[in-house]
């Protein structure tokens, strides 16, 4: 038996069928596409704090052992360390002037 015309949009008969499956197909896949973009931006920030976790972590340990190989090396090699050299005249700022700390 065939299918009646389709007197509201004046189509041929089994038009209004596929449409209203295309419009259900369509919302069924942006619903999943919803569901799939939730997930992904779930998963990068669990990624992204896990990341800034490690590296807050991980400074204090690179520093430390920056330090410890910075004091060996020093300690292997101490005329490499940086120091001022004693008998060089520095530059002050203030009152203090001469020995007493008074005017001349």
């Amino acid at each position: 038996m065939a299918e009646p015309a389709d007197t509201e949009t004046g189509g041929a008969p089994g038009e209004k069928g596929e449409a209203e499956q295309e419009s259900t197909a369509k919302l069924i896949l942006y619903a999943i596409l919803d569901c799939l973009a939730v997930i992904g931006r779930s998963i990068f920030a669990v990624l992204s704090f896990f990341w800034s976790m490690v590296r807050s972590c991980c400074y204090p340990v690179k520093e430390g052992f920056a330090r410890c190989v910075d004091r060996y090396k020093e300690w292997k090699t101490p005329y490499t360390r940086k120091k001022s050299a004693s008998n060089v005249p520095q530059f002050t700022y203030g009152p203090s002037y001469g020995s007493s700390g008074s005017w001349p």
